[in-house]
């Protein structure tokens, strides 16, 4: 019930033939307009539930970090935005000199947990602006 996924694959390794995986849930995340502003001191950041996922029921917001590397302890703030989908949306705002965000960076990773302890981890595709 929490999308993972579990299987099985075949390499023979000596006499080691199968080898079982566990793929845990990873959340999407949605950096709003792709880019961060570093004049503006924050980067906003969507975290839409699904019709598998509800983002407000099972995310601990407090344990969210986002930044160069997802372990920067920079969240401001989260508030819910309505969704089709499950009790709604996070929308939660991040410290930019807290994340770590420079100039060369082109991607940006969220780290968290679900309410139940399993660890969550998103990316996305960023412009970090202004730069020369």
């Amino acid at each position: 019930n929490r999308g993972q996924i579990v299987g099985y694959y075949d390499l023979i390794i000596g006499n080691k033939p199968q080898h079982g995986f566990v793929a845990d849930p990873v959340t999407l995340i949605d950096v709003l307009s792709g880019v961060v502003q570093l004049n503006t001191g924050v980067v906003r950041v969507t975290i839409p539930s699904t019709p598998r996922f509800d983002a407000v029921a099972n995310i601990d917001v407090s344990s969210l970090t986002l930044g160069r590397s997802g372990n920067e302890a920079s969240l401001m703030a989260c508030r819910v935005l309505p969704s089709i989908f499950g009790s709604g949306n996070l929308r939660c705002t991040f410290s930019v000199p807290v994340s770590e965000l420079a100039c060369a960076d082109t991607r940006v990773f969220l780290n968290g947990r679900l309410r139940d302890g399993t660890p969550i981890r998103g990316s996305d595709d960023v412009r970090v602006r202004p730069c020369r």
